[in-house]
């Protein structure tokens, strides 16, 4: 968002930004449902990933929905879901002790999810997506989903990454559309992509600013 800020704000758009820590998916829905927002960019998801493992850092299970149902046009991307979250104070379940790891603070830690983990959740977010009133594209940046998954750092999985891309080319489907862009997720061109897409749908009066 840190690209994206001042860009939406030139167009006339309010940005509230809601941190994906379980709270702040809740607060986001909650908002969606009263239709608060013109548009949506949904760009990080590992609160669906915390909700299939069972993870408590999660945004409750009607995440992802409440805007596609309220018709709000939504742009989404799969940042940060190739991660589980947990309490950093408290140890890793033994389950996952043994799979990539990172510390992101004090309060959060996170492990890494499997190929097949991935691909369950792709389609588990594709489903949640099918059930939307308004546009939806979804970009697929296919560098890398979050900071900690580029080569040499804690979350690096090639392999678990190509499963994740490969399952949403196959789970997208008509009426939503799929962007891939060859680039990662905190690159420029992936910031430049959402707001051409934002454009056309702001230039089709799909979606109405203030200015």
């Amino acid at each position: 968002m840190k690209r994206l800020r001042q860009p939406l704000e030139d167009r006339g758009f309010d940005v509230a930004v809601f941190h994906a820590t379980g709270m702040g998916g809740m607060a986001f829905e909650s908002l969606a449902r009263e239709g608060f927002f013109a548009a949506v960019m949904d760009f990080a998801l590992p609160e669906l990933g915390n909700l299939m493992v069972g993870s408590v850092a999660n945004g409750g299970a009607d995440r992802l929905t409440s805007a596609g149902r309220r018709g709000i046009p939504q742009i989404v991307a799969p940042g940060c879901t190739d991660l589980i979250d947990f309490a950093a104070w408290q140890e890793v379940p033994a389950r996952f002790a043994d799979r990539p790891f990172h510390a992101h603070n004090r309060l959060i830690a996170s492990a890494g999810l499997t190929g097949d983990e991935r691909r369950e959740l792709v389609r588990d977010i594709a489903g949640r997506l099918e059930q939307a009133t308004a546009p939806v594209t979804v970009i697929l940046p296919n560098r890398g989903i979050e900071e900690w998954d580029k080569a040499g750092e804690a979350a690096h999985d090639p392999e678990g990454l190509a499963a994740m891309l490969d399952e949403f080319r196959k789970a997208i489907k008509p009426p939503a559309e799929l962007v891939e862009i060859n680039a990662h997720i905190n690159d420029q061109e992936f910031a430049d992509t959402a707001l051409a897409i934002l454009d056309g749908w702001i230039a089709k009066g799909i979606v109405k600013t203030s200015l």
